[in-house]
């Protein structure tokens, strides 16, 4: 008797090792199943707004250099204009 309950137990641990390592390895596939469409538009929408976010990187770039451009333009004519006003302050001076 003893024989026949360590065959039996013996068999449903190896039954119940096949069952879990099948329930593992079926489970994981499952979910990445169930979840890649998921998955993709989530990266869709992901990638969309990363090159939504380079444009304006590049349009602000942009924007920046013509700034930039203006305010050292600005800066010769003052440059210009202070040295008008002081050759006109030396003329006085010099009367």
């Amino acid at each position: 008797m003893t024989g026949l309950i360590a065959a039996i137990s013996a068999a449903a641990g190896a039954v119940s090792t096949i069952f879990v390592e099948q329930i593992k390895h079926n489970d994981h596939e499952d979910v990445y199943a169930e979840h890649t469409d998921d998955l993709f538009k989530r990266l869709d929408k992901i990638t969309t707004e990363r090159d939504d976010l380079k444009a304006q990187v590049i349009e602000l770039q942009a924007k920046v250099e013509e700034q930039t451009s203006q305010i050292e333009e600005l800066n010769k004519r003052m440059t210009q204009l202070t040295k008008a006003v002081k050759g006109v302050e030396n003329d006085e001076q010099s009367e």
